[in-house]
């Protein structure tokens, strides 16, 4: 017969079987498991023990023994440390993880066993996603919006924005480098890549402090940046040549061509100019109307002066109308003017005044030569002038007067050969000459002067000397 304890679990077993197909529910220590629940197990300090396996390969059902088929979500507790230690379920054809198996479950401590095609952390419909901090956003995945040239779509990424517009988008500051702990001994750089070359924005990593320069070049060493930047005195160097930069813009380039600065200003109606400021204001400038090709170079102040230097000594200055030039001036060309002097301290108070004497001037190209001699016994001189007297000149006029008698004085022979004759009508008779001529060299021949010529259109009905010009008008109508 069997005994009583087989005899209690048979009825338990019964008991049980007639609750649940009546109440469809069971519940183990409470008589009220919960509406939506199957099976309640209560207990507050008791667990839920699963089966505990020790699965060897995960690619077949053992040690689970059966009879036809395994049924799909069967739960049980992989003690195989070498196969994964967790919970498993089978899916029909493997034992899956649970942590792994769902999209969701990503561990903390790390996941193994992952495929970035079918494990990923993200959305997949067209919502973007967002990374909290204390239940703050701090970064943001967007939806797709960026497509680059070989059509891969792009999400945008924006920092401490939850509206980014660029592929990354950071609201605050960004910090790159080791500092001193931790660098690379070298340089800390943003690498930018082009299709042909890559460009390094960085900063020299140096121990001593005004050796650190910014540099922007197309190697991470800042020595060979074409752009630089002293750490210590914010001098700026360009040019791939220059080790240092010497002043606040040190340009340098070893090269056999031309270094060339260039301002550019395209607009054919526009100014291209470089200004000199003082802080507030322009003072000085370099200025090119591109509409006219006027290139002014000037003083934005009244009364303000321009010098030009030589080594250490002053050549020219530039002071309001009046030029100074220290030194001789050669001209190749012709020199135009409305009046001309010499200036030279006064003889007489050199010290306190000074002498001004007028140009002689004339609408010919005129040489004078003069001179004083004295006639022989006979009343006759000859004057001899310079050997290229005749090369150089034409059209001879004559002066000879007599000095310190009333002889009456002529010229007895023209100019022949570089020289000319005077007779006077009393002997050993001093006399004054002086010989004019009309320049006839090849500068001269090509550039005569032309007395009159009208005025350039646009300065018609200009003046050269309005205020001389005035000035005699007020006169006029003073005498009238």
């Amino acid at each position: 017969m069997p005994s009583n304890k087989l005899i209690s679990k048979l009825l338990f077993v019964g008991l049980l079987l007639l609750f649940v197909n009546t109440y469809s529910q069971v519940g183990i220590n409470t008589n009220t498991p919960g509406d939506g629940a199957v099976l309640e197990i209560y207990s507050e300090d008791k667990g839920l023990l699963i089966p505990r396996l020790n699965i060897t390969d995960l690619s077949t059902i053992a040690p689970i023994a059966f009879d036809t088929a395994a049924e799909e979500s069967l739960l049980v507790y992989n003690t195989n440390t070498a196969s994964g230690k967790g919970f498993h379920y089978w899916s029909g054809a493997t034992w899956i993880k649970i942590a792994e198996g769902l999209s969701t479950d990503w561990t903390t401590t790390g996941n193994s066993g992952t495929t970035p095609a079918s494990n990923f952390i993200g959305t997949t419909d067209d919502q973007g996603f967002a990374f909290r901090t204390n239940d703050t956003e701090r970064m943001r995945l967007t939806e797709e919006q960026y497509v680059d040239s070989d059509g891969n779509s792009w999400a945008y990424l924006g920092i401490g924005t939850t509206n980014p517009g660029e592929i990354l988008d950071v609201n605050g500051d960004i910090d790159v480098g080791g500092d001193f702990d931790d660098h690379d001994g070298i340089s800390e750089t943003i690498k930018i890549r082009a299709q042909s070359h890559s460009w390094f924005l960085g900063v020299k990593n140096d121990p001593v402090d005004d050796e650190n320069d910014y540099f922007i070049g197309q190697t991470d060493n800042a020595d060979d940046a074409p752009l630089r930047i002293s750490s210590d005195d914010e001098y700026v160097s360009i040019g791939s040549d220059d080790d240092e930069p010497q002043d606040i813009l040190h340009i340098t380039q070893d090269q056999t061509g031309t270094t060339t600065l260039r301002i550019d200003n395209t607009d054919s109606d526009g100014f291209t100019s470089l200004e000199l400021w003082d802080g507030s204001s322009p003072e000085a400038y370099f200025t090119h109307d591109n509409s006219s090709n006027d290139l002014d170079i000037g003083h934005s102040e009244n009364g303000g002066k321009i010098d030009f230097f030589v080594g250490s000594s002053r050549a020219i200055t530039i002071e309001n109308n009046d030029v100074r030039i220290y030194g001789d001036l050669n001209v190749t060309g012709s020199v135009a003017k409305g009046g001309g002097t010499f200036k030279i301290d006064h003889p007489l108070d050199p010290t306190n005044k000074y002498l001004y004497h007028s140009f002689v001037e004339s609408p010919d190209m005129l040489n004078i030569y003069n001179g004083n001699i004295t006639t022989d016994a006979t009343g006759t001189a000859v004057v001899t002038l310079p050997r290229y007297f005749s090369a150089l000149n034409k059209d001879y006029k004559y002066q000879v007067s007599a000095l310190k008698s009333f002889s009456d004085v002529m010229i007895l022979e023209e100019i022949k050969g570089n020289s000319f004759k005077i007779k006077s009508e009393l002997p050993n008779t001093e006399i004054s000459w002086q010989v004019t001529g009309v320049r006839q060299d090849a500068y001269a021949n090509k550039n005569r002067v032309i007395p009159e010529v009208e005025k350039e259109p646009s300065k018609k009905g200009t003046l050269l000397h309005p205020d001389a010009y005035r000035m005699q008008s007020t006169l006029q109508k003073e005498n009238h």
